[in-house]
């Protein structure tokens, strides 16, 4: 069932939360002897039972495991497969904090049929790349695994599901593997500290006060599972993997009827536990009182503030549980919209506020209520939130408010449901994982598509205004504040807290004034151009169009969508037209731009009015491009094609939305100064960009150089004149229909100037050795990078063989440092490569780890380098390199967001068309050889930047 949790609704909003109930996160605090009144684990829901998909088989074992099964064919040829267990960190004794996570580590080294290597290797092979196709995850409640598979070969399924099975039952625990992992937890441990878990420490015993979810975070207590040997975690395995705490879910491109003999046989002779412990709930305990938690940090982010008001956990079993979920998100959507008008208004009393309602925790549901702001508006912020809340409950929501609010609730549920038949496994799969573990009912998009147009119409302005009550329900209120140490803190403690909370509420705070509502976009349609001349390229299914303006458009229809149109549009130049005294008014014009709206809408305008379609557009200025990109339902295209007329022909610019921009953009620069990750990422990018003011990382200080008549100067400039303008179209195109939007809103885009192309810019590149340090951070953490730069003949043989070394080296590094050293959590490869103007690469490889390992690991890293570049990777990393390869291309072909991307790099690079379909050759041709060839060309050892983060020395331990 469609369900958007807290923390995607609020990271929506650009709001950040507290509450990453499944994140492996540390805290304790003693349990009290007394239990207070708690919330019922388990709430009654109304009314019928929602009916269950009939596209889903739902089985049971003897052995009480359950199993889901569904044939889905997107992605095509691939299989998901997941274990899912209905135990977490919540279930560990005092003695065992951290096990359910190193478990979940220890099931990846080994098990009775298969050693590390014929696991994480083995599905490699396949090419599946271990993080993305292959994982698992530790929550409070569950624990986890995932994998896909080709879906080409019936071993390779059964092998899959081979290997679910003995994770279910066959760990092995060997004791040589067990002792090296510690490490890779531990790291795991010291990456998630930092400003975030720090406050999290202090406030999670307040928000789950006298409950179990504030001392069982789930990456657990390092002098716990340091010392924890191979037979306790064996004894938390045997005590809870057991089958009927568990469910195995298969969805994807096979045969359900063979999937269902597969997993029976696999599955079937698991053993029940002779004696089953009961599996408990833990409950969240009820207060009367409002509680506050205000507490700040040197190296935190942005301030907020949350008040978050818990319930007892939300059912949605039940028609009646669809219609209260759909009237609370109504009312967020309203909410929502108003916190984004004021937010934009001059002086607005926070940067970014949002509402919001989800389970907490298994036991616990709760709503929010959360304002971003400055240092010293934090106070501020608090009551603003307070007021919008209270005016809502007094005096409700206007019609046109709600109707807009419904428009965007059905238009999303329309989305899915026209999406039905190419709706991605891997969607389906947590679908049902949310069904086991909560029971959440799963009737299928077209039941539910029934019952949205069916309930939502009927829901009225007074149902909606009752939601408000849940948000100030004066029980188990928990107030917090998690605020940046800076010179400007004005930081609010309790008394003030409360006293602002009891003002608001005990004031009589007026309706909302009603805004002008507009309903065009656009009120005076160009006579039409037309069609010069069209073209078809036959290789890779592209029409092309030449329209009388010049303007050329390249259309792709595809059916990998059934409700999606990817627009790409560019023109060469960007920011290379800027010279270097106007590059950061040129840098943030776009952004103006979109965020002062378009043509006679402002962007509260804008968005209002398409509140209901699905539809989005943004225009940008690169380094060597501008232009706009944007995607839509297939509906709403001419929409799209209106906004990016819109953009060209009366872009709208005023000085409130500057405003807006340079204080969002001057709050979070600010902020970088303090936080160890920013400052190492800053420093890093100032090392590589040589003096080049083009490449060096945006700076408060750079804000005023970009004053509002250079930016809006800028954009004209840009977009007055769009001769040579591409126009790239990929997804549910019907090309009749298409025709005379095309001819009316493209043929009519501005040209006539002469034809500019882009200016070489790119600075020198850094040379030599270069190698730094920093001291920052409270953490007793170090984080190293390596950065090989420089320029290369960027031939698509040479480019393939850059991107093949980047993968060899992930794995390589990853085998030594991670596995084999038990040195970091995991380390990072990335690599990109440019080819105009200058065929330029660059590599970067990462990593965090313990301050007294950093220097030898690093050089480790070197040394696995040079052996490398003198004996070339292993053979089987290459064999898996290709696979991956393979089975990414597969996926790529029937991706719209790939086909945009290729056809853009292709017509930028005046590249033919059909070179997109050449990688299956590079790839068939990578040997062990070509990877060494190319370390040793773009990895030299007497050139490279190395930087590495000490923490504070006043920090480090004794």
């Amino acid at each position: 069932m469609t369900r958007r949790p807290i923390l995607t609704l609020l990271l929506t909003l650009a709001v950040l939360t507290l509450i990453p109930a499944g994140a492996a996160a540390r805290g304790r605090q003693e349990q009290p002897a007394e239990p207070t009144e708690v919330f019922p684990t388990e709430t009654e829901s109304r009314g019928e039972t929602l009916p269950t998909d009939p596209q889903l088989t739902i089985g049971r074992l003897d052995n009480g495991l359950t199993y889901y099964i569904r044939r889905n064919p997107e992605p095509e040829n691939r299989v998901f497969l997941r274990l899912v267990v209905n135990a977490g960190s919540i279930l560990e004794t005092e003695s065992e904090l951290g096990l359910a996570h190193f478990v979940e580590h220890a099931a990846f080294l080994g098990t009775k049929d298969f050693t590390h290597d014929q696991i994480v290797a083995y599905l490699e092979s396949l090419g599946m790349r271990f993080g993305p196709d292959v994982n698992a995850y530790t929550g409070f409640d569950e624990t986890v695994y995932m994998l896909q598979i080709p879906a080409d070969d019936p071993e390779k399924i059964e092998r899959g599901v081979h290997i679910l099975q003995q994770w279910a039952h066959a760990v092995s625990f060997d004791p040589q593997r067990v002792e090296t992992e510690r490490g890779v937890i531990l790291e795991e441990w010291r990456v998630g500290r930092g400003a975030e878990q720090r406050l999290r420490d202090l406030q999670f015993p307040i928000l789950f006060r006298d409950s179990r979810y504030a001392e069982r975070l789930p990456i657990g207590e390092p002098e716990v599972f340091m010392q924890a040997s191979p037979e306790d975690l064996r004894a938390f395995y045997e005590r809870w993997y057991r089958p009927d705490l568990m469910s195995v879910i298969a969805v994807g491109d096979f045969d359900p009827a063979r999937m269902e003999e597969l997993l029976q046989s696999y599955f079937a002779d698991i053993p029940p536990h002779e004696e089953p412990q009961e599996r408990p709930l833990y409950p969240i305990s009820q207060h009367d009182e409002t509680l506050f938690a205000p507490f700040s940090d040197p190296e935190a982010g942005h301030s907020r503030v949350t008040v978050y008001t818990k319930h007892p956990p939300r059912q949605l079993q039940t028609e009646n549980d669809y219609l209260e979920t759909l009237r609370h998100r109504l009312f967020a959507v309203i909410m929502n919209e108003r916190f984004a008008d004021i937010s934009r208004s001059a002086d607005a009393p926070f940067l970014a506020a949002g509402a919001a309602q989800g389970n907490l925790v298994r036991t616990a549901s709760g709503t929010m209520l959360q304002a971003v702001t400055e240092e010293d508006r934090i106070a501020e912020g608090f009551e603003a939130i307070l007021v919008e809340a209270v005016r809502a409950r007094s005096h409700g929501f206007s019609e046109s408010e709600l109707e807009r609010a419904r428009q965007r609730l059905l238009r999303s549920m329309q989305t899915a449901y026209n999406e039905r038949n190419t709706t991605p496994s891997g969607q389906y799969a947590a679908e049902y994982t949310r069904h086991f573990l909560e029971n959440e009912a799963v009737p299928g998009i077209a039941y539910e598509w029934e019952l949205t147009r069916r309930l939502l119409p009927a829901i009225t302005v007074e149902e909606i205004n009752t939601v408000a009550d849940s948000y100030l329900s004066p029980e188990n209120r928990v107030v917090t504040v998690s605020a940046a140490e800076t010179e400007n803190l004005q930081m609010p403690d309790e008394s003030l807290l409360s006293a602002i909370l009891g003002d608001v509420l005990d004031r009589d705070i007026p309706p909302l004034e009603s805004a002008e509502y507009l309903d065009q976009l656009i009120s005076d349609l160009p006579t039409p151009g037309t069609i010069r001349s069209q073209e078809h390229h036959q290789d890779v299914e592209v029409t092309e169009w030449t329209l009388d303006n010049g303007v050329t458009v390249l259309l792709r229809p595809t059916d990998f969508r059934s409700d999606e149109v990817r627009l790409h549009a560019f023109q060469r130049g960007g920011l290379s037209l800027a010279e270097d005294q106007d590059y950061h008014a040129a840098l943030l014009a776009a952004p103006l731009a979109e965020q002062s709206g378009v043509a006679h809408l402002n962007r509260t305008q804008l968005d209002q009015l398409l509140s209901g379609q699905r539809v989005s557009l943004s225009p940008f200025i690169h380094d060597y491009s501008h232009g706009f990109t944007g995607s839509s339902s297939s509906a709403d295209i001419e929409t799209l094609l209106q906004l990016v007329h819109a953009y060209a022909v009366s872009p709208r610019f005023d000085r409130d939305s500057y405003n807006f921009l340079m204080r969002q953009l001057r709050a979070s620069l600010d902020r970088r100064r303090d936080q160890p990750d920013a400052v190492f990422a800053d420093r890093l990018q100032e090392l590589t960009a040589a003096g080049d003011i083009r490449r060096l990382p945006l700076q408060t200080d750079d804000l005023v150089k970009a004053d509002y008549d250079s930016a809006v100067s800028q954009y004209l400039k840009r977009f007055s004149d769009l001769s040579g303008l591409t126009v790239i179209l990929v997804g549910n195109l019907d090309l009749e229909e298409l025709e005379p939007l095309i001819t009316q809103y493209l043929a009519t885009l501005p040209v006539g100037g002469e034809l500019q192309e882009a200016v070489p810019r790119s600075g020198s590149l850094p040379r030599g050795r270069i190698q730094d340090q920093l001291r920052f951070g409270q953490e007793d953490s170090s984080r190293a990078a390596l950065v090989f730069t420089g320029e290369f003949s960027a031939a698509p043989e040479i480019d393939y063989a850059r991107a093949a070394l980047a993968d060899a080296l992930r794995i390589h590094l990853r085998e030594v440092i991670r596995e084999g050293e038990g040195g970091t959590y995991g380390v990072q490869v990335s690599s990109g490569s440019e080819k105009f103007p200058f065929g330029r690469y660059r590599y970067t490889i990462g990593f965090n780890t313990d301050p007294q390992r950093v220097e030898h690991l690093t050089q480790r890293v070197h040394d696995e380098i040079q052996l490398i570049r003198e004996d070339g990777p292993a053979t089987d990393i290459v064999q898996r390199v290709q696979e991956t390869h393979r089975r990414d291309h597969e996926s790529n072909l029937r991706s719209n967001g790939w086909w945009l991307s290729r056809l853009g790099s292709a017509r930028f690079h005046n590249e033919p068309l059909r070179s997109i379909l050449e990688r299956p050759d590079y790839i068939e041709s990578l040997s062990a050889e070509t990877i060494q060839q190319a370390a040793r060309q773009l990895l030299a050892t007497d050139e490279y930047i190395q930087l590495i983060m000490y923490p504070r020395a006043d920090t480090q331990p004794e």
